[in-house]
């Protein structure tokens, strides 16, 4: 199985294997200089130019391009546009595009829709839409409703009511009781009475157990617990 090539890695490859970079004189070197070499092409503060020969200065200079091209490609700040050859200059274009359109895609980064071709346009407006809809399934009141389809309205408002409904069912969360039905609201209450059932048979839970909210089968069972212990789910 191939593995794609990042998008980056393919143009830096087609753009450096274009050219050949100065070679570096091959008369032996003593310690102190290669270390100064090796500062000057990783373009490190402590590397002293002076002490490079015309090969050695071609190469670091080589190396501040290249740095350049790759600040620019990435779209950092430190990007000079004029230190870069025509083909450089249309890759970084190409990258900027790209770029922007992710950004508009996600929501993550700076977004210029005025830089989106029509095509993109319409893909980043169905992206919103549908990032849309996710929010309203969600919650109703982190979204625009009225970008929705009337079947995108009724799943949100179904979702939202279902949600409800089982907060209410398990006791967590929010319930707004005014929203059920009166056969929910009678799903709710038996759920309740269960629970604290539950709690009233249960020796570990007696503090909880609170006589008042249980019916009366439920009480006397509660009082004269039988002697086959109730499955826990």
């Amino acid at each position: 199985m191939e593995v794609p090539v990042p998008f980056s890695a393919m143009f830096l490859f087609l753009l450096f294997s274009a050219h050949q970079a100065p070679q570096v004189s091959s008369h032996r070197l003593d310690s102190a200089s290669l270390h100064n070499l090796r500062d000057c092409l990783e373009l490190f503060s402590d590397c002293d130019a002076p002490r490079l020969d015309a090969s050695q200065l071609a190469a670091a200079r080589q190396a501040r391009l290249d740095r350049n091209f790759q600040d620019c490609f990435d779209g950092f700040s430190d990007c000079d546009l004029s230190k870069l050859a025509p083909r450089e200059r249309a890759l970084v274009a190409r990258s900027a595009t790209a770029r922007n359109l992710q950004a508009c895609l996600t929501g993550i980064g700076q977004c210029d829709l005025h830089k989106l071709t029509d095509a993109q346009s319409q893909l980043v407006s169905e992206a919103r839409r549908i990032d849309n809809f996710k929010s309203c399934l969600d919650s109703l009141g982190d979204c625009d409703l009225s970008l929705l389809a009337p079947w995108q309205k009724a799943a949100a408002v179904t979702a939202h009511h279902d949600e409800n409904f089982q907060n209410c069912l398990e006791a967590l969360g929010e319930c707004q009781r005014s929203q059920l039905s009166p056969g929910e609201l009678d799903e709710v209450t038996r759920a309740s009475r269960v629970r604290t059932l539950h709690d009233c048979l249960s020796a570990s839970d007696s503090d909880s157990c609170d006589p008042a909210r249980l019916a009366d089968s439920d009480h006397s069972e509660s009082v004269h617990p039988s002697p086959h212990p109730v499955p826990h789910s």
